[in-house]
């Protein structure tokens, strides 16, 4: 083993010791904060272990991290949590409303042709869509996950819009009127 290894293997270990003495000193207090917004053990486990996972990624032993910064990284994991929780929620709402034997058969239509819809949008226009309405983010935010400005995605958003009441007006004609859920305004006509 070379010169350069050796000191390699001992910064590293160095880092695993210190980050480890961090571990030790601050998971309890993260645990508390993150058992106040969760119920569930096993959700508090997972949101722990990916607040540790994004402190050992980001951690530089020469600038250790502060209780406050954990913190703020276990409150937005919190958020990430609630976010996919609820989009969990809505999946398994529409997949219950599909096998639910008092679900009417227009609100299972309903729910068909608006994923018709979103699918024969462009991949940057259903991204948008998805991220808006399924995951429930701010303009500002799909922006910043999308790298792009917040007129951009309100752009796109509205175009998409038209598409969307286009699409669900034309199958309209062809069938009963399809409600969108909140996701578009569809006119009905009184034919």
């Amino acid at each position: 083993m070379s010169a350069r290894e050796k000191r390699r293997d001992a910064v590293i270990a160095s880092a695993r010791e210190e980050f480890a003495a961090l571990f030790a000193e601050h998971r309890t207090t993260v645990r508390r904060y993150l058992e106040r917004g969760l119920s569930n053990d096993d959700d508090v486990d997972d949101v722990l272990g990916d607040v540790f996972m994004l402190a050992w990624v980001k951690f530089d032993p020469k600038r250790p991290f502060r209780l406050a910064w954990l913190l703020k990284v276990a409150d937005n994991k919190l958020r990430d949590h609630e976010r996919g929780a609820k989009a969990r929620a809505r999946l398994f709402d529409a997949i219950g409303l599909m096998s639910v034997p008092g679900a009417g058969r227009a609100d299972v239509l309903d729910h068909l042709a608006v994923r018709q819809a979103v699918a024969t949008l462009n991949q940057r226009e259903r991204s948008i869509v998805e991220l808006i309405y399924s995951e429930r983010l701010s303009a500002g935010e799909v922006a910043v996950r999308l790298g792009c400005s917040q007129a951009a995605v309100n752009t796109a958003l509205s175009r998409a819009r038209m598409k969307l009441r286009a699409q669900l007006a034309t199958e309209s004609d062809a069938a009963p009127p399809v409600s969108t859920t909140g996701l578009v305004a569809v006119p009905r006509g009184d034919s």
